[in-house]
């Protein structure tokens, strides 16, 4: 109400939509790897990461 008064408009940004990902191990004789990374601007920091899993082991 006091914002109105004031004829201050608010526009709040929307919550990301969540999307959730199964993940199923590999078959027996297979090594499943999974990666992931992220950069800020084309010359700012970057980092990466990964993981290698077999039906019963991370590598």
């Amino acid at each position: 109400m006091i914002l109105n008064t004031f004829n201050i408009k608010i526009h709040a940004p929307k919550a990301p939509k969540i999307k959730e990902i199964l993940w199923h191990h590999p078959l027996i004789s297979w090594i499943k790897c999974n990666s992931d990374g992220a950069a800020r601007g084309s010359l700012g920091n970057a980092a990466y990461g990964g993981v290698f899993k077999t039906i019963k082991l991370i590598l």
